[in-house]
């Protein structure tokens, strides 16, 4: 997983909602249930899109509890097994 993927994981797990670009490895991760998507480089999109998260406490609250939803599948009770068996495997 990216570093930065890595980083809007634990804005996620504090409960911290998130805007970010439409990027391809951002897609390939998340998507509008999860996270504000301006277009990449629309500073127009960007200013729109923060002040609708701004103004609407719904859509954050949507966000921050799908987020949590979202984010219990990369824990480490969940992943343990794969990262475990990726290191035997690589031990072998």
């Amino acid at each position: 997983m990216k570093p930065l993927v890595q980083k809007i994981l634990e804005f996620m797990v504090l409960g911290v909602p998130v805007i970010f670009s439409n990027t391809t490895i951002h897609k390939y991760y998340f998507d509008d249930s999860h996270v504000l998507f301006p277009a990449a480089g629309n500073e127009n999109e960007l200013s729109e899109k923060t002040y609708q998260f701004y103004k609407n406490e719904d859509l954050r609250k949507n966000l921050i509890s799908s987020s949590n939803e979202f984010v219990k599948d990369y824990t480490w009770n969940t992943k343990k097994y794969l990262y475990l068996d990726l290191v035997n495997n690589l031990l072998k």
